[in-house]
């Protein structure tokens, strides 16, 4: 597989540059890998290739925050990476609840900073339009999330006015048991893609009648699986 690389990682980033190493290396008799023979397949070399390219890459590239966790780093990231990761939600709410976590979804305060549109006023209401103004705020927004308040304090025995906003942006919180845990999780991600991505004008009617066919398609779509392994028993 041919001699690895004496790789220093706090000299390379510190004082040499990329191309200085390697001829550094080469001219101490280091080298790169030979080059393929007749006795080497071609998934060896492949092999080696990577193994020769990949310390090289990671030695010179330092490892960061991610811009988000720079921006709020006293919120417990590991516990919202892994709330996003195990909530029981359809992967179609989960990917629109990663972009609304990271803040990358194109609101207009965004799109206006970045000059991809003249304004960075919503088009329903007039007011800024971040994401905040989008889930709790513009149209029935209050109305949903007073209710939303309401329904998590009774599953959590708490005030309403103890469930912040924050929850939904970023869910850092931990509760028990584990089924109320995936509950409050699973109200939450279905406000932020009803908010996000259907019409805001609609009521706290339209919004009830929402989470119960979304609940009416997974409880279908459970029972369908226990038929599945019922049959192939």
């Amino acid at each position: 597989m041919g001699t690895n690389w004496p790789i220093n990682k706090s000299t390379i980033c510190g004082r040499l540059s990329l191309h200085t190493y390697i001829c550094t290396n080469v001219r101490n008799g280091h080298g790169l890998h030979p080059a393929p023979n007749h006795k080497e397949t071609p998934k060896l070399f492949r092999k080696r290739t990577y193994l020769t390219i990949h310390p090289m890459a990671t030695a010179t590239t330092p490892t960061g925050s991610l811009r988000i966790e720079t921006i709020y780093p006293n919120h417990n990231w590991s516990q919202i990476c892994l709330n996003l990761h195990e909530a029981w939600i359809p992967d179609m709410i989960r990917s629109v609840c990663y972009t609304e976590i990271h803040d990358i979804m194109p609101t207009k305060q965004r799109l206006h900073r970045i000059a991809h549109t003249n304004t960075d006023r919503c088009d329903k209401c007039g007011q800024i339009d971040t994401l905040i103004h989008r889930v709790t705020d513009c149209g029935a927004g209050k109305d949903i999330w007073n209710w939303t308040q309401a329904l998590l304090a009774m599953m959590l025995n708490k005030r309403p006015q103890h469930i912040h906003a924050d929850w939904i942006l970023r869910p850092y919180f931990h509760t028990t048991p584990l089924q109320k845990h995936g509950a409050i999780l699973w109200i939450l991600a279905h406000r932020v893609y009803y908010r996000t991505q259907c019409d805001t004008q609609t009521s706290l009617q339209d919004y009830a009648d929402f989470l119960g066919r979304a609940r009416w398609k997974a409880q279908n779509k459970d029972t369908h699986k226990n038929n599945l392994g019922t049959i192939c028993r």
